[in-house]
């Protein structure tokens, strides 16, 4: 019963943070690059054992991940995700390539319209 009114807590109910959270952000840039990676190599890593009331936490979940996936054409698109109380919040993704740079969704899964950069730094010129 603990389990499952904490479902988000367990791998084998929910998928823990990845799946729930993350796998939209990879989702939104496979579509936009019209296919699927064919090589993923990982870490992910457990920085918070308790609470900041000093109640041990009983989940699966890892605090933060990252991933680098491989396309067919040798592309790689790398992801960055953490989930941790005091960090500062972003839920975002950014493209960088050969032309300039880009904002894809600025704050979520359907967040700010994307801004494009003709620079790496994501800033405008004045």
């Amino acid at each position: 019963m603990y389990q499952i009114q904490r479902f988000h807590s367990f791998l084998w109910a929910s998928g823990g943070n990845y799946s729930d959270f993350y796998i939209h952000v990879i989702d939104h840039l496979c579509w936009m690059k019209d296919a699927w990676p064919e090589k993923a190599q990982a870490v992910g890593g457990r920085h918070y054992r308790k609470s900041p009331e000093g109640i041990e936490y009983i989940d699966q979940n890892f605090d933060s991940y990252a991933v680098e996936y491989t396309y067919a054409d040798g592309t790689k698109f790398f992801f960055d995700g953490r989930c941790m109380d005091g960090c500062q919040g972003r839920y975002a993704s950014y493209l960088h390539g050969t032309k300039g740079s880009a904002i894809v969704s600025k704050a979520g899964d359907i967040g700010q319209p994307s801004s494009i950069y003709k620079t790496q730094s994501m800033k405008r010129r004045t």
